[in-house]
């Protein structure tokens, strides 16, 4: 399973994935534009098997 989180600099989102067993799978930088400033895109990957 994968998860794409906009980093905004706020860590809820990865940290409430992590609790769900997600890892960070790669990191896209300065992908994105919101509210006047540039923000990367986490990728996070969670097994379904075991």
């Amino acid at each position: 399973m994968i998860a794409v989180i906009a980093d905004t600099g706020d860590d809820a989102s990865a940290a409430l994935h992590r609790r769900f067993g997600f890892t960070e799978a790669g990191r896209l930088t300065g992908v994105g534009y919101k509210h006047g400033r540039w923000i990367d895109t986490l990728l996070m990957q969670r097994s379904l098997t075991g």
